[in-house]
């Protein structure tokens, strides 16, 4: 029984270590080449902002729909370990979900420009209010769930969620009044348009490749706990 343990823990552990291989891959030469492109190439497939047919515009919804279903496994994995933290690990698959949907389809753009022009307000204010208090009311409520976590990834899932929301909210509202006062081709508004899509995609990327990690903890946890009972009393 040991053997076999062994046997699920190295095989879960190098399945873990490629597939966060390949997300780390494929985010970074995304990156990489939409700061080339956005310097020297200036081609639209590979733009970085602003371009919503471009690689780095779908690699986003990729990875918030990935996190989305590892999110879901997870909250499969809390059941099944007999915790209490199955809900919050399911209402945050949902939350993904809907935030891959809407960076798929630019929603929240097609709702913020009425509302610019009705409100009368600047663009800033409109995008920062309605988003502050999105992300105050998610973290007041998947709290609980961090305080449940071991510390290590708490602290990595806290630091992923800080680049992201850096990204889309602050450094957008820093691009949005750059863009007010001294245009979309200025280059402010384009160097701190591609900060905020690199942080976005690097806050993805980290929390994907923390959820991976987590699981593989957690699936191994399932595998001592439940199938082999007798030798986890042995073990310990």
């Amino acid at each position: 029984m040991r053997h076999e343990i062994l046997t699920v823990d190295t095989t879960s552990k190098g399945v873990a270590s490629s597939a966060k291989r390949s997300i780390w891959t494929t985010s970074a030469l995304v990156i990489a080449l939409g700061w080339l492109n956005e310097a020297y190439l200036h081609v639209p497939l590979l733009a970085l902002a602003d371009i919503q047919a471009s690689l780095a515009n779908w690699i986003e919804p990729i990875l918030l729909a990935l996190a989305a279903g590892l999110f879901l496994i997870a909250s499969r994995a809390a059941s099944i370990g007999g915790g209490s933290d199955a809900r919050y690990w399911a209402g945050l698959s949902i939350l993904f979900t809907l935030l891959s949907l809407d960076e798929a389809s630019n929603l929240h753009e097609l709702i913020l420009k009425p509302l610019r022009s009705a409100v009368g307000a600047e663009p800033v204010l409109v995008w920062m209010s309605p988003a502050f208090v999105g992300v105050l009311a998610a973290a007041v409520y998947f709290a609980p769930l961090l305080k449940h976590l071991p510390v290590k990834f708490a602290r990595r899932f806290a630091l992923s969620a800080l680049v992201f929301v850096g990204g889309c909210i602050v450094v957008e509202a820093i691009s949005q009044y750059i863009a007010v006062h001294e245009g979309v081709a200025s280059l402010g508004y384009r160097t701190s348009a591609c900060v905020e899509e690199t942080l976005e995609i690097v806050g993805a990327t980290m929390l994907c490749s923390y959820l991976i990690d987590y699981l593989q903890t957690r699936w191994h946890t399932i595998v001592v706990q439940k199938a082999y009972p007798k030798c986890l009393k042995r073990l310990g």
